[in-house]
């Protein structure tokens, strides 16, 4: 990864492993690391984790609300991953990961 990058925008789940892996980012890259997680309907999993997500070194937490856009779910372009490279935040945020 180049170390021109201040952005990273990181598909977050709320376990461990993006935990850390929030943490790790911004302490390795001196960047700014953004979560982002879909909502798919799992209500119980997204309860308390904007707070989560910023305790662990995000300086934002997105999430994606089900059904946003033009097609629904079952498509290709609302999947969460296209959904997470389609936000404007990560036309600022050459860093990405997953």
């Amino acid at each position: 990864m180049s170390d021109n990058i201040k952005k990273i925008l990181v598909a977050y789940s709320g376990g461990l492993d993006t935990s850390v892996l929030l943490t790790w980012l911004k302490d390795t890259y001196q960047a700014e690391v953004i979560a982002y997680c879909a909502d798919v309907g799992q209500q119980e999993e997204l309860d308390g984790l904007e707070e989560k997500a910023l305790k662990t070194g995000a300086s934002k937490c997105i999430i994606g609300k089900r059904g946003q856009g033009k097609r629904g779910q079952g498509t290709n372009s609302q999947r969460p991953g296209n959904r997470q490279l389609q936000l404007p935040t990560n036309r600022s945020a050459p860093g990405y990961s997953h």
